[in-house]
């Protein structure tokens, strides 16, 4: 196993020695749906259908709901989650051997209307252009490339698939690069294959070019995970010729993952005959792709424009010396004047990648907060952090270097330590800590009493902080009952709890928000929150930022104020911070 560090620095001066294979991992970034995600979809569609039901927007990303539908498939003999049959028999079981109503359904959930393309996409394409990559193969039925290319290369890129198949042999044997071809199919064509049936056709003239391909440069697969037998079938018939991948076999994987074990079989297959075989930790492909285009040699400067959307021009901004002249300006941060410096260091038997540890954070707010910063750290105490990870976890305690310039080049340290801040103040007051995407809050309780925080009260105008709009009703999913009932909708006075570096200095920014509940109906709460804030000038705001720091730090009668996330762990679980109750202020320059 090699890391994607690696593989850029040995692959990069390989030009053209490597075909690749694109799966529907490549096309997330782009805001394309997975298989995996595709399946649910499908299952989602049928058990609506069939128990007359109805599940609104992400719904079927909760757990419950999931579960449901799963138990229902299964009552009905379905295959069970993650089975390889999956994707080919829901789409039989929808549309048969219908081609138009699947050509329809990829074409809703597929559109090019929806395609978002990221750096990642057009670093790719500029890959491509450069005649880096000469053939380009993928299981996809979506225009992502042909999208990226033209946007980056300012013309279309020749695409072969199912119908025309016949011209793609000639093309490749005639070295007609850049080569790309749709294995499955485009939906915007006739042919598609999304069944069984007609996987097991896929090699014909399409196969051909891909074993051609192999048996002349080598091979790296990338966003695939082999669920279907008939590209593995055409990687196998391509061991069993005369020359296979003579340029190596790397097959990519998320870091922490390792790839399902078919794909393990075939590239041990490939290595026992005599053929390199590497598996690749990438971060994600937007990184991986991204991170082989700044190291290619001579990149075309138009093309680097294009991948990265900016305009060249050599500027010089000095910062200007501080200010010494009124009127004074109060910034809504606080110096943070020691972060934490130590953390445990963890150390177990199998790689973990950054969803699983942002799963475990999930699931053990309170009690533990981990990150992943080459290795794997965390806070909290130590039997609970055993309990967590398991009995095979070593724990070692570990210095953490959290300078200003440390902050600006590690997003996953500072999002950490921006969680403990945040846990670590709303442990000290009688704030909730609640989260909206990564953002984090600290929220009144919900409801309050008129007279419970007459400071905050009094600087909004009066009247409650917090409470419930009946007029507002929004749906939630009662587990219990396992049905939907109406709510109203929930709200309270909040703030915005993050870290920033400005000018040298570390620093507690909190912003004043309205806190509406449930997150994702903040929409419908938006009458309420402009009603609440939008007289909002400089004199209110002031006052209510006052208010909020006399509650964060206890009236601010201590210049300097010091709080744990865990304050019964030891020094390496504390995650201690020391912060000036006294607001930033500037002088005009």
């Amino acid at each position: 196993m090699i890391t994607q560090a690696e593989f850029v620095r040995t692959q990069v001066s390989k030009k053209g020695q490597l075909s690749w294979l694109l799966g529907a991992g490549t096309s997330v970034s782009a805001g394309m749906p997975t298989a995996t995600e595709l399946i649910w979809d499908l299952k989602k569609r049928y058990y609506c259908s069939e128990e007359n039901r109805e599940f609104l927007g992400n719904d079927i990303q909760l757990s419950p709901i999931k579960a449901k539908i799963q138990s229902y498939m299964e009552s009905k003999g379905f295959p069970q989650e993650w089975d390889d049959s999956e994707y080919s028999f829901y789409f039989g079981l929808l549309f048969g051997d219908d081609y138009g109503k699947q050509r329809d359904y990829l074409r809703e959930v597929l559109s090019t209307e929806s395609i978002s393309i990221s750096s990642g996409q057009k670093a790719l394409a500029g890959l491509i252009e450069t005649g880096y990559l000469r053939c380009i193969f993928t299981t996809n039925f979506d225009e992502v490339v042909e999208t990226s290319f033209a946007r980056v290369a300012k013309k279309a890129i020749t695409t072969f698939h199912l119908e025309g198949s016949s011209a793609a042999v000639d093309e490749l044997n005639n070295e007609k690069f850049p080569f790309y071809v749709k294995l499955h199919g485009d939906f915007r064509y006739k042919s598609l294959m999304n069944l069984e049936e007609d996987l097991k056709e896929a090699n014909k003239n399409l196969g051909q070019c891909f074993k051609n391909s192999s048996n002349r440069f080598g091979l790296f697969v990338v966003g695939y995970s082999g669920r279907d037998d008939s590209v593995m079938s055409l990687i196998d018939e391509t061991l069993e010729g005369d020359n296979p991948f003579p340029h190596g076999l790397y097959w990519a994987t998320l870091k922490g993952h390792q790839p399902p074990q078919k794909v393990q079989d075939i590239l041990e297959k490939a290595n026992s005959l005599g053929v390199e075989t590497k598996i690749v930790e990438i971060v994600d492909f937007v990184a991986l792709t991204t991170a082989l285009w700044k190291q290619l040699p001579n990149r075309p400067t138009d093309l680097d424009d294009a991948i990265f959307e900016y305009s060249r021009q050599q500027v010089h901004l000095p910062l200007p010396c501080p200010g010494k002249s009124l009127p004074i300006i109060r910034f809504n941060a606080f110096k943070i004047l020691d972060m934490p410096s130590h953390a445990y260091k963890v150390h177990l038997n199998n790689k973990i990648d950054w969803k699983k540890v942002n799963d475990l954070n999930r699931r053990n707010r309170g009690r533990m907060i981990a990150f992943i910063d080459d290795d794997l750290y965390a806070w909290g105490k130590i039997t609970d952090l055993e309990n967590i990870f398991g009995s095979e976890a070593e724990f070692q305690g570990s210095q953490l270097d959290c300078r200003v310039e440390t902050l600006l080049q590690k997003g996953a340290l500072k999002g950490a330590l921006e969680e403990a801040l945040a846990f670590g103040l709303a442990t000290n007051t009688s704030l909730n800590l609640k989260y909206r995407r990564k953002s984090k809050y600290l929220v009144l309780p919900i409801p309050s009493e008129q007279g419970c925080y007459p400071e905050l009260e009094k600087a909004t105008g009066g009247g409650i902080v917090s409470g419930y709009n009946s007029n507002i009703l929004v749906r939630g999913f009662n587990t219990e009952l396992e049905e939907w009932n109406e709510y109203p909708l929930s709200w309270a006075e909040a703030v915005q709890v993050g870290i920033s570096t400005l000018g040298g200095f570390i620093l507690l920014t909190v912003r004043p928000d309205i806190w509406i509940s449930p997150p994702k109906e903040r929409e419908k709460g938006r009458n309420l929150i402009d009603s609440r804030v939008g007289n909002r000038k400089n004199d209110v705001l002031d006052k209510i930022f006052s208010a909020w720091s006399n509650y964060l730090f206890d009236s601010g009668e201590d210049e300097v104020m010091t709080f744990s996330a865990f304050a019964e762990a030891d020094e390496y679980g504390k995650a201690n911070f020391v912060v000036s109750t006294k607001t930033v202020y500037s002088k005009r320059i």
